[in-house]
């Protein structure tokens, strides 16, 4: 950077902004740790190494907005913007370029990305467990290898997602013998 180095840049900026450091040269490193930067990257950096860095800053930034989050969110269906509250959501299915939101309520079809939903929905109360599926946490009755009952609905679970649904859902919290 030609008027400034990066850590005089990082100081003129708001304490709420996530920085992540990419430079060729590691003598700033204590220095952006003492700055409360997310990660220091030396080059090259690899695709993986860095997919870690922002994987590391947006847990970070879920982390720290979880208690500043509403507890719901408005979804556009049929010309309305109706509201859900996490709370009420049981699970949500992919159609394509929709998605149906099922809630304790009612059935709401909405024209926005799987992936949209998905970044959005917090992790520490939903969890993808297939290709076309994420479940709320807490509305999980009861699984098996391959399914997951939420209500009177059975959910696929995908062999992909399974240790991770695994262990999130029953983790340390299977009374054994």
């Amino acid at each position: 950077m030609p008027e400034i180095n990066g850590v005089e840049f990082v100081r003129s900026l708001n304490k709420n902004v996530l920085v992540i450091f990419i430079t060729a040269f590691s003598d700033y490193a204590l220095e952006g740790y003492e700055l409360n930067v997310i990660d220091y990257l030396l080059k090259p950096v690899s695709y993986e190494r860095f997919e870690k860095a922002v994987l590391k800053a947006k847990e970070y930034f879920e982390l720290k907005n979880i208690s500043k989050s509403a507890d719901y969110f408005f979804i556009k269906c049929s010309n309305k913007f109706e509201k859900i509250n996490f709370n009420d959501l049981l699970f949500v299915e992919a159609l394509e370029n929709y998605v149906k939101l099922y809630t304790t309520y009612k059935i709401f079809i909405a024209y926005i990305t799987f992936k949209s939903i998905e970044q959005y929905l917090p992790a520490h109360l939903f969890i993808r467990v297939h290709k076309s599926y994420i479940v709320a946490l807490s509305k999980i009755t009861n699984l098996d290898a391959e399914e997951i009952k939420i209500a009177d609905h059975l959910i696929p679970l995908s062999r992909n997602y399974k240790n991770t649904v695994m262990e999130k859902v029953i983790g340390n919290n299977l009374l054994k013998r």
